[in-house]
């Protein structure tokens, strides 16, 4: 497996307790914990939105989706 060519590359290494959800979005992720939820700029590292809200309307369990944050929050 070790000579299998990938376009994945390791730019960080991110601990998140309580980790349950993950979604990617261009050049986003959004991580969703029992802390909360918050958006990472994959290219540069850095954590652009939090909320340490741990429930709430923004996350709809029947469906497994949840709403961005901030200015990633989808309107509608």
């Amino acid at each position: 497996m070790s000579s299998m060519r990938s376009s994945w590359r390791k730019i960080a290494f991110v601990a998140v307790g309580g980790l349950t959800e993950v979604s990617f979005a261009w050049s986003l992720l959004l991580v969703v914990s029992h802390q909360g939820r918050g958006v990472v700029a994959l290219a540069s590292e850095e954590r652009v939105a939090r909320d340490w809200q741990e429930t709430g309307a923004w996350f709809d369990t029947a469906r497994g989706t949840g709403l961005g944050i901030g200015r990633w929050r989808a309107s509608g």
